[in-house]
C-alpha cells in the first residue's frame, strides 16, 4: 500500500489549511510516511508531541488499529483544523495543551512510540520523554537538517542532542540524513541518566522546563 497515494485527498486539504493558516511547519510528507511506518511495528500506546495541522498524524492514525494515539498541541487552532481533516477514529485523542506540562504529567513506561515534533519533548523535558518511554519502544525526531526557519545556533542544539544519545548505553540511535532529517532511537534499558551528561553544560537545556 502506498500511504501518499492513498492519502492524497486528506493532504491536499491539509495543505490548502495551511496556506489559509500561514502554517509552514509541517512535517515533511515522506519522514510522516517513514514516521508511520516505524510506528507501526510498535504495538500499544503512542504519542505525538506536536500535531500541528495535522500530517504527520493523518498517517499515523491511518495506520493505528489497537491501542491509543494521543497527538499534543500547544495550538487549538492547528488541532481544530487537523481534527476537520482527519475526524474522529477509535483510539485517536487530541490534547491541546503545553507539551511541557502534557509530559510532566505522564506515567512512567506509558508509550511504546513517540514522535517528537515540538520543541518540549526534544529540545526540552527530555528526561520526562524518555521515562514515558517503555524499554525497547522507540523515540522518532525530525527536522536535524539545516532548516530556513531554524532560530540563530539551533544547529549546536541538533547536534547537542545528537551527542546526547550516542554516548548513551542504554538507547541505540540511527541518524538518517534523510527527508528533513530523522533519527529512530530505541530504549534498550532504563537509565536515569549518568550524572556527569545531565551535568555538562552544553546538554543542560535538553532537561531544562523552559521552552526556547
Amino acid at each position: 500500500m502506498d500511504l501518499i497515494q492513498k492519502l492524497q485527498p486528506q493532504i491536499e486539504k491539509i495543505k490548502t489549511i495551511n496556506h489559509g493558516l500561514g502554517f509552514e511547519m509541517s512535517c515533511n510528507l515522506e519522514v510522516a510516511n517513514l514516521c508511520a511506518i516505524v510506528a507501526r511495528g510498535c504495538h500499544g500506546n503512542w504519542l505525538e508531541l506536536g500535531t500541528g495541522t495535522g500530517l504527520s498524524t493523518l498517517f499515523l492514525a491511518e495506520v493505528l488499529e489497537a491501542g491509543r494515539l494521543d497527538t499534543v498541541d500547544v495550538n487549538e487552532e492547528y488541532s481544530k483544523a487537523a481534527q476537520s481533516v482527519i475526524g474522529p477514529k477509535q483510539g485517536l485523542q487530541f490534547i491541546v495543551k503545553d507539551g511541557g506540562d502534557f509530559l510532566s504529567s505522564c506515567r512512567p513506561q506509558a508509550y511504546n512510540f513517540v514522535f517528537a515534533d515540538a520543541w518540549p519533548g526534544k529540545y526540552s523535558h527530555l528526561h520526562l520523554v524518555l521515562n514515558t518511554l517503555v524499554v525497547g519502544g522507540l523515540y522518532f525526531i525530525d527536522d536535524l537538517l539545516p532548516q530556513s526557519n531554524w532560530p540563530n545556533h539551533h544547529q549546536l542544539k541538533v547536534d547537542a542532542l545528537l551527542s546526547f544519545f550516542n554516548q548513551l548505553d542504554s538507547f541505540a540511535i540511527s541518524h538518517l540524513h534523510w527527508g528533513s532529517g530523522c533519527a529512530v532511537i530505541t530504549k534498550l534499558k532504563e537509565d536515569t541518566f549518568a550524572t556527569e551528561l545531565i551535568e555538562r553544560e552544553d546538554y543542560k537545556f535538553l532537561f531544562s522546563e523552559e521552552t526556547f
